[in-house]
């Protein structure tokens, strides 16, 4: 059995995991507004999610080289049903921050065993077979996770039930079938247990910061985060300035998620026809030219804008993960990929505010040229990379 069929446990896996968390970043902030939360005090929710993974994840990919990921899984996906829980039953708005700040950090623990497990498990085509499966399985948990609990907790709320409460208990029972399933696959796959011969965290950040091509790996992947979570932030402004109604903006990222998660599952076809180098940077052409177009087209431009950034901001995932993985020693793969997702939380945080900043007053089509411009600037940055 090839390592990515191996592993088709862990992507069922990884969707609960996914479905749980997409459920819990909305149902924290209603659970918010029924203690009386202000904006101010969502927006402060928002960055507990993310502050830890941006201070720890380094770290966190140390403990699944040293300790094994599958550890790290069992004890993110507790932790994630724990901080549903916490959540759920906050008194007051200090707890909650605290259990969002528990949940943010759960995912990382539970992703950071995920992709370990894949980069130890596959190699070659076989571990961008894998990584695509992997970041696909995520998407299909993104795609059902929502729209079935946020269904439950409506049908439930004309029922005297609090939405958060429900949704809040879905993803803690999500969150416990994920740790359960765990359970079930205690050995067997490749990439469980620690690898090779120890060496300090010191030094594995420093031989990764050496190795040619990690850097440039580390900026694409964090660019082009960034310029999804701007397409995310800025569409609804887009859609405004143009009198496109909420419900046709929801289908144009309906759109955007179903190509990205088709150009994943075909992901290792693609390699084959173009090769690893040319897919990602044929990507990543794509991912430019979409945002570029995207100020200067109606609704019917955007459904052909969202399948090129589909495409573009759909394959740096799983390319990057195994760009990072090929250049990584052994025993130094989680530290690689917890490496990568500081990257990503850095460039999450630094570039949304700065490119808004830069642009202030060019409105959406300074934000998307703005994004377009940087993702273009990465992609320079790889034109003469091997990625094998």
């Amino acid at each position: 059995m090839t390592g990515a069929a191996s592993l088709r446990w862990l992507f069922v896996q990884a969707a609960l995991i996914h479905a749980s968390y997409s459920v819990v970043r909305p149902m924290v902030s209603y659970r918010a507004l029924d203690l009386d939360a202000g904006s101010a005090q969502i927006g402060a929710l928002a960055a507990a999610f993310a502050v830890l993974p941006l201070g720890l994840a380094f770290v966190v990919g140390r403990r699944a080289d040293s300790l094994g990921p599958r550890r790290l899984m069992v004890a993110g996906s507790l932790l994630l049903a724990l901080g549903c829980v916490a959540a759920l039953l906050a008194p007051g708005f200090v707890v909650l921050l605290l259990a969002a700040a528990a949940l943010g950090l759960a995912q990382l623990l539970v992703m950071v065993g995920q992709q370990t497990t894949v980069a130890r498990s596959a190699g070659g085509l076989d571990r961008d077979r894998g990584f695509g499966s992997l970041t696909a399985a995520a998407s299909v948990g993104q795609m059902v996770g929502p729209p079935v609990a946020l269904s439950l907790a409506g049908w439930l709320a004309v029922r005297g039930w609090s939405e958060s409460v429900v949704g809040l208990g879905v993803a803690a029972v999500v969150a416990l079938l994920a740790s359960a399933l765990l359970t079930r696959h205690r050995g067997g796959a490749a990439g469980e247990g620690a690898v090779g011969e120890p060496i300090t965290s010191r030094r594995a950040f420093s031989e990764l910061i050496r190795t040619r091509g990690m850097w440039q790996a580390m900026v694409t992947s964090g660019t082009v985060l960034a310029a999804l979570d701007l397409l995310l932030a800025f569409l609804p402004a887009w859609a405004e300035e143009r009198g496109v109604s909420v419900t046709t903006v929801g289908w144009l990222l309906a759109i955007r998620a179903l190509v990205s998660l088709l150009s994943r599952v075909f992901v290792v076809r693609l390699i084959a026809v173009l090769s690893r180098r040319w897919t990602f940077l044929g990507s990543l052409v794509l991912g430019v030219a979409g945002l570029a177009l995207l100020p200067f087209v109606d609704v019917a431009g955007a459904v052909v804008v969202m399948c090129l950034l589909g495409v573009g901001l759909g394959l740096a995932q799983p390319l990057t993960l195994s760009w990072v993985s090929n250049l990584s020693a052994p025993n130094a793969r989680g530290a690689a990929i917890g490496l990568r997702l500081t990257a990503n939380r850095l460039a999450q945080t630094v570039l949304p505010p700065a490119i808004g900043l830069a642009v202030a007053d060019s409105g959406t089509t300074g934000v998307f040229l703005g994004s377009a411009a940087v993702l273009a600037a990465a992609t320079g940055t790889v034109l003469r990379r091997r990625l094998d």
